[in-house]
């Protein structure tokens, strides 16, 4: 007897989802002729336009997608990811499908719908605007629940984000801010991460930190060498301040002459 082979090991991603597509079909595809679309019975073409459920804008799931990645990561799982990358192509020329797997995408995109349209959390949310449907309680809600997301991530991310420390070179903050927690966990690819710390290294060295980190009667001007907020009286803290506005208000009017 010849001894049995693994061929698991030879099957591609792609010959799987060919095999979904096509029980997908079998199971939610035509009947007697009909579509079955959007539900049982019903016999429109498989589009996006003849969903049951409102379309979430595609540009604005896309700037979540790209610019938000850690909000974007809230909802939904790998199927939700690869429903958008085939959603998101569909929406773009109108809702009209193409091939197999952009009609069962749509197909799956509607029973989805029918199971989590009333999720109206931050993660139902998130993962409705990967399926490019719009929750029960609107897209005003979505926008409102994805907007307090964001503020709160850019209120971490400012709170938290990295600056040049006196003394550092350039050199020196980027390599520190490549591996800051925070901006790995925000921009995971390298490329991205490195263009936001050259623009943080530009704007230099962090001279008024906001909210206060001192105690009472005291404010912050700059960083110490470790780092840590240089505080100081208030009274000491205005002076500066008056100083920096003399110092720029003498470099304007040099500059005039």
């Amino acid at each position: 007897m010849d001894k049995p082979t693994n061929n698991f090991r030879s099957v591609k991603i792609e010959d799987v989802e060919v095999l979904l597509d096509a029980y997908d079909n079998m199971v939610m595809g035509k009947a007697n002729g009909v579509t079955n679309f959007p539900e049982s019975g019903d016999d429109l073409k498989v589009s996006l336009r003849n969903s049951k459920y409102d379309l979430f804008p595609v540009e604005e799931a896309q700037d979540l997608k790209d610019n938000y990645l850690s909000v974007w990561r809230e909802g939904g799982n790998i199927r939700g990811n690869r429903q958008f990358e085939l959603l998101a192509p569909i929406a773009r020329r109108g809702g009209n499908t193409e091939t197999l797997a952009e009609e069962n995408a749509v197909r799956r995109r509607e029973a989805w719908a029918a199971r989590h349209f009333e999720d109206y959390s931050l993660a139902g949310v998130v993962a409705q605007v990967k399926w490019l449907v719009v929750g029960s309680r609107g897209i005003d809600h979505m926008r409102q629940v994805i907007r307090e997301a964001k503020d709160k991530l850019e209120k971490s991310m400012t709170e938290e984000r990295v600056y040049p420390r006196p003394k550092e070179t350039k050199d020196e903050f980027i390599s520190r801010c490549m591996g800051w927690a925070a901006m790995v966990s925000e921009f995971p690819d390298s490329g991205q991460r490195y263009a936001v710390c050259e623009r943080y290294w530009a704007e230099g060295p962090q001279t008024k930190i906001e909210p206060n980190p001192c105690w009472d009667g005291y404010e912050a001007i700059g960083l110490k060498p470790n780092g840590d907020p240089n505080c100081v009286p208030v009274k000491a803290a205005k002076l500066y301040h008056l100083k920096e506005a003399a110092k720029k208000q003498i470099d304007i009017s040099f500059n005039k002459k």
